[in-house]
């Protein structure tokens, strides 16, 4: 770890030529979807955590991400699982500038991490340099070291900064501070479809998911904070090197306030939520307890009744709010079911903007070959015969209005 800091330090803080916009951690992250199964989750309410349920049969999906010491990022490189890239993986409405591809397992490979530096870093982050050296810090996985990576670097002048061994959880920007609320926002925009009874995610939801979680995720609070979490700006490398030696420490979770306080007027009203009804049932039993002319059966019994009612009503508001979803994720799925299946050939990495002209072209093929399968009309040659002029006399509230019809 001091070695790195050490490293860093020379290249990046000690070399006036270097500076911070053109510094950049990349890394990319795996998102599971696939068959989603039907699940009862049972857990203790006396333990703060919160659980999501998972897919069954996991398939991948791998994004490439990037972010630099400015506070900026540049666009992801998604890869599917797939042999061929179909257009309706890709829903509309997406930046131009995304990249996308696929392989037969949904990871990255060392083809695609040297398209993504040759295709994405190189070009896009160029023009910002302006000639002066960048400097891309990532992992030791194969696809970023490798010779014809390492060399494509050399040949750009890019300075390549490889993380120590299983450190990226301390030393990774990406790691410290995007990737969990990423995943974090990403589980919240897909929960609406997970909670439904479908058999699988199709991978336009996932994307559209994504597009939505990303900006959430990528603000520049969070790429700053990032970067000060692993002590690299502002230069702290003590901070890090402190958390590593010391041992981990669980926060403390602070239990949520408490609401007792009854409201009377409950009493006399119809509960509109399930919160009032709540309140209304224990102002109810504070009654009883106090003063009441009621036997103890009859009050167990009114009791009883109330406990139901909170239990029917909270019934009803998780279907209707299932209901609500369903019809939401239904009428999307129509959406992408509804779109042309486009398979694109011969091509490696794509941007959205070429599934979009691509399908364009596709649609105009298709409108062509429709036009010429048209049967053609015969011309029929109608002889029509002159009129004379046609006067009119019409009566209306005793006066005469002359209309002349011409043929």
């Amino acid at each position: 770890m001091q070695n790195w800091f050490d490293a860093f330090e020379k290249v990046v803080i000690n070399d006036d030529d270097v500076h911070p916009e053109n510094v950049y951690n990349m890394d990319e992250s795996g998102f599971s979807i696939g068959t989603i199964n039907a699940s009862r989750v049972i857990v203790n309410t006396q333990i703060g955590q919160r659980y999501q349920a998972n897919p069954g049969r996991q398939e991948w999906v791998s994004v490439v991400e990037c972010i630099s010491m400015d506070g900026s990022s540049i666009s992801p490189m998604i890869i599917f699982k797939g042999e061929k890239l179909l257009s309706n993986w890709i829903p509309g409405g997406l930046p131009k500038d995304w990249v996308f591809t696929c392989n037969l397992k949904g990871w990255t490979s060392n083809d695609h991490g040297l398209a993504w530096l040759q295709q994405v870093f190189e070009p896009r982050t160029r023009e910002k340099a302006q000639e002066r050296p960048r400097v891309l810090i990532c992992d030791e996985h194969d696809s970023h070291v490798n010779g014809r990576f390492i060399r494509h670097c050399k040949d750009n002048n890019i300075r390549l900064l490889v993380l120590p061994s299983h450190s990226s959880h301390f030393t990774q920007p990406l790691d410290i501070g995007v990737f969990s609320p990423l995943k974090h926002y990403l589980s919240a925009e897909l929960h609406h479809v997970i909670q439904t009874d479908i058999a699988c995610l199709f991978k336009g939801e996932w994307a559209n998911g994504y597009f939505k979680a990303r900006p959430k995720a990528f603000t520049v609070s969070n790429i700053n904070g990032s970067w000060a979490g692993a002590g690299l700006n502002p230069f702290q490398p003590r901070k890090v090197l402190r958390c590593v030696q010391a041992d981990p420490v669980c926060p403390s979770q602070t239990p949520p306030p408490s609401d007792n306080i009854f409201d009377n007027a409950l009493l006399f009203s119809s509960p509109s939520d399930m919160i009032k009804m709540h309140n209304a049932n224990q102002t109810l039993k504070t009654r009883f307890t106090e003063t009441s002319v009621l036997h103890t059966p009859e009050k167990n019994y009114i009791l009883r009744l109330g406990q139901k009612a909170e239990g029917l009503q909270a019934c009803v508001t998780v279907l209707q709010e299932r209901n609500k979803q369903n019809e939401q994720v239904l009428s999307a799925r129509k959406v992408f079911k509804s779109g042309r299946r486009l398979s694109i050939e011969g091509k490696h990495l794509l941007t959205a903007e070429d599934v979009y002209d691509d399908v364009r072209e596709a649609d105009l093929r298709i409108e062509e070959r429709k036009n010429k399968t048209k049967p053609k009309c015969k011309k029929t040659t109608l002889a029509v015969e002159t009129l004379p002029e046609v006067r009119v006399e019409v009566e209306i509230l005793d006066s005469i209005e002359v209309m002349m019809y011409e043929p």
